[in-house]
């Protein structure tokens, strides 16, 4: 038997009858669902029963119809990838880039496995091996390796789901770089196919091994960027670990010096209390001759004394007293940090913060979120000549599904958006980055002097 006859009868036949169609569209959906199950997914008691049911029934649904279609290979396998990378954004929650980055690596090992076990080279050497094998036991012959290599694969995938884990970040250039071998791979195999009547079995061999070449490519791109990805992230981990307890020191330093200045105060209070009440003992109206002080003038500096006293202790304690629970961990370093840094500089630091749902920021984000916020706020205010102008008013909250920051200052002269890196001075750029990897939007906004910086991210359901 030729490669032109099973590619074009024999294995036609077989491959495009309805019930093998939907047999191999449904184990191909439940490999794919082992595929993803170590993928972390949005909890079943956030969804409407009926929306989850009727999505998780859409989608091998859809998927046996795109089988029945009969597509043109390449385009089968795009639609498919399309299919899974829907899925994934749907229950993952994920960006797009992640999902299909996770789509192209599973079709890609699923087209592996349709090439290597229902292409018409294997049919052909079949039958040169075993020339008694008739036609039906051939295509159950090549079903049957097809659909082991589905279960072999489905296996795997299953056992590396013990651990749950988030898609990672992958970003246009690193998606970009993975998915063209990954096209070359498709433009191969169509033209592989589109010159299927002219090919003999060894040009048909040349094709085939130069297809499983560029899919080895792939793979190894794929893997590549993943394992990038990977210890890129972990980076940021040991950095945040660094910088967090870094904060964490500076905290206990400024918590450390409070008490040690209340302390003193206190020594000073005593001894001031018992001076107070030795001069209160004293005849005033044998005091008041000698000195030709009148009994209410002796008052009067007694009380001027004290009330002297207690707002000098009063200015000396306030900057600690002022640490806010804002419900977030990360986000009272942060605040405590800042305002210790304003009263320093003389400007009034206005938090309205309610950061219980600041979880769903990644530590490295907040932090350089935030951060980017105060420093161009700090550096406004800073250059104010009048004292009363000098202020932050920051606000972060959740209203109708979003988190909402915003951040107020007042500023001298004009603003400078646009520089040589762009957006100097108010770091508007690291911000939108960091809040578009959220789907969320940034505004800011010019009123008379008044610069006002607004984010809204939208809010993943509890």
């Amino acid at each position: 038997m030729t490669i032109q006859r099973y590619m074009t009868e024999v294995g036609m036949r077989f491959w495009r009858s309805d019930m093998i169609g939907i047999f191999f569209a449904v184990t191909e959906w439940c490999v794919f669902l082992c595929f993803s199950i170590r993928i972390k997914k949005r909890k079943v008691s956030t969804w409407p029963l009926t929306v989850w049911v009727l999505g998780n029934l859409l989608f091998p649904v859809e998927m046996v119809l795109l089988s029945l279609r009969h597509y043109e290979v390449t385009a089968h396998c795009v639609l498919a990838m399309i299919l899974w990378s829907l899925y994934l954004i749907l229950y993952t929650m994920s960006t797009w880039q992640a999902a299909v980055f996770e789509a192209a690596s599973f079709c890609l090992l699923l087209e592996l496995g349709k090439s290597l076990c229902r292409d018409g080279l294997l049919a052909s050497g079949l039958m040169r091996l075993m020339p008694s094998l008739s036609e039906n036991r051939l295509n159950s012959l090549m079903g049957g390796m097809y659909l082991f290599y589905l279960l072999i694969s489905g296996i795997y995938f299953w056992l590396r789901s013990e651990k749950k884990e988030n898609l990672l970040p992958i970003r246009n250039l690193q998606l970009l770089g993975m998915m063209f071998p990954f096209i070359l791979y498709l433009v191969v195999r169509r033209q592989q196919y589109k010159m299927m009547a002219e090919l003999t079995g060894k040009a048909w061999f040349s094709w085939d091994l130069l297809q499983y070449t560029i899919a080895a490519c792939a793979l190894i791109v794929m893997a590549t960027t993943k394992q990038m990805v990977k210890t890129q992230l972990e980076r940021n981990e040991l950095l945040t670990e660094k910088m967090l307890f870094t904060q964490r020191e500076q905290q206990y330093l400024v918590q450390k010096e409070a008490v040690e200045a209340v302390n003193r105060r206190y020594h000073d209070l005593k001894h001031y209390v018992h001076a107070v009440e030795a001069l209160l003992k004293l005849d005033e109206e044998e005091k008041a001759p000698e000195k030709g002080l009148s009994k209410n003038e002796i008052n009067t500096r007694q009380r001027q004394g004290l009330t002297e006293f207690l707002q000098s202790l009063k200015q000396e304690i306030a900057p600690y007293e002022r640490r806010q629970e804002t419900g977030n961990e990360v986000m009272d370093i942060l605040l405590a940090e800042r305002m210790a840094q304003c009263e320093k500089l003389q400007i009034r630091l206005i938090p309205y913060i309610d950061a219980r749902r600041l979880d769903l920021l990644q530590v490295t984000d907040l932090c350089a979120l935030f951060g980017n916020a105060m420093d161009n706020a700090v550096e406004a205010t800073q250059r104010l000549k009048y004292v009363n102008m000098k202020e932050i008013e920051v606000k972060i909250g959740t209203s109708d599904e979003f988190l909402v920051m915003n951040f107020r200052n007042f500023y001298d002269g004009e603003p400078k958006l646009k520089t040589n890196d762009e957006l100097h001075g108010y770091g508007l750029r690291n911000i939108r980055e960091i809040v578009a990897r959220y789907q969320g939007s940034m505004d800011y906004g010019v009123t008379g002097q008044e610069f006002q910086l607004s984010i809204l991210i939208p809010l993943m359901p509890v």
